[in-house]
């Protein structure tokens, strides 16, 4: 699976922040690790 292998443990996370989006009417159809970030991870 695609997702989980990008995002690892936190691809149930990104799925809830999908379905939030979505709830907005947001159609995010481009997750991948670069343009999603956490806060807590090490900036370049």
């Amino acid at each position: 699976m695609k997702g989980v292998e990008e995002f690892g443990r936190r691809w149930d996370q990104v799925k809830d922040l999908l379905r939030t989006l979505e709830g907005y009417g947001i159609y995010y159809h481009d997750a991948k690790p670069g343009n999603i970030t956490f806060g807590d991870e090490d900036s370049l």
